[in-house]
């Protein structure tokens, strides 16, 4: 990877429910902006060296009509509804765009749920 790629480092962390954490920087939240809001959708793991995820491999699915994260052993299924689609673009950019370390939760819009 050359030092001037956009990083993202992928992991799912078990709390009460299946949770993805994403952390990057600046360049690795805007393409992550971009490519939900290109709608494209596949694993992730094809689009290496940006994303590294530890034994787990993410499938992005569009239009999934209740969106959320859907445990499938070592695959992980993040359905986008087409609202959080529209939504969580902008959220990243906002975290991208901020000079303070920041947070987001890319919750099901509407639902305050991530997870089904």
């Amino acid at each position: 990877m050359r030092n001037d790629d956009p990083t993202l480092y992928i992991g799912m962390v078990d709390f009460n429910e299946p949770t993805l954490l994403i952390l990057g920087d600046p360049k690795g939240l805007f393409w992550l902006a971009d490519l939900i809001e290109s709608r494209w959708a596949g694993k992730l793991s094809s689009l290496s060296p940006v994303i590294m995820s530890q034994r787990l491999d993410i499938l992005v699915v569009h239009d999934d009509p209740q969106g959320g994260l859907l445990p499938r052993g070592v695959e992980l299924q993040w359905g986008l509804s087409r609202k959080a689609a529209g939504v969580f673009p902008e959220q990243l950019r906002g975290l991208a765009r901020s000079e303070n370390p920041g947070h987001a939760y890319l919750d099901e819009p509407g639902t305050g749920e991530g997870s089904r």
